[in-house]
């Protein structure tokens, strides 16, 4: 497995999806990319409710870039939860989700007129993910929540079911809270959350 840190020398390559109604403008990812200069950053735009083109997009990015990590957003986590193994190398990135929407199929409907195929694809897309999909492990993964998201929490979903426990029982490694809302998290905020990860990861080489 590839980790952030495996060569300080050598800047890695993280790509950012962004959420449901930003761009590759997204304040989020461009303030990463201004807090961690030491990584080069693929930001780029993707249309989310169209499953199809963002997962080929996503695929293409990756296999294009070499990405190492992928950072997403809300609606762009259930994407990067999607992303399986390089079938030709086998490798797989590491996954860092912020207030991810586990289930888009249940909540962006409240959010946005969407298409009835839009939402087929969705359900078809979270079934695969939560009981085809075995390539989700710990390793690869860690969680960022923040405690006051005005949108939905799926805090407890990701830690039951991505959670390491494995230095302590009750409190899940690469699950964390932080303070803000759904948008817009403090830069400091942001720095410390993804500083954690990038801990998360480089510790398990």
């Amino acid at each position: 497995m590839l980790h952030l840190l495996s060569n300080p020398q050598t800047p890695h390559t993280i790509l950012y999806l962004h959420g449901l109604g930003s761009n590759r403008n997204s304040y989020t990812g461009n303030t990463l990319k201004k807090l961690f200069p030491q990584f080069r950053w693929v930001l780029d735009s993707f249309n989310l409710l169209d499953v199809s083109q963002t997962h080929a997009q996503l695929v293409k990015l990756i296999q294009d870039h070499q990405i190492d990590t992928v950072i997403s957003s809300s609606l762009g986590s259930i994407y990067n939860l999607f992303i399986k193994p390089d079938p030709d190398t086998g490798h797989m990135v590491n996954k860092i989700l912020i207030n991810p929407c586990c289930f888009p199929s249940k909540e962006i409907v409240h959010l946005v007129q969407v298409p009835q195929n839009a939402l087929e694809l969705c359900r078809k897309v979270e079934h695969d993910i939560y009981h085809l999909h075995q390539y989700n492990t710990p390793e690869y993964l860690f969680g960022i929540f923040a405690k006051n998201d005005e949108l939905f929490q799926y805090h407890d979903f990701f830690a039951s079911r991505y959670g390491n426990f494995e230095k302590n029982r009750d409190i899940a490694t690469n699950c964390i809270w932080v303070e803000g809302g759904h948008h817009h998290l403090a830069p400091e905020v942001l720095q410390n959350a993804v500083s954690r990860a990038i801990q998360y990861f480089s510790a398990g080489e």
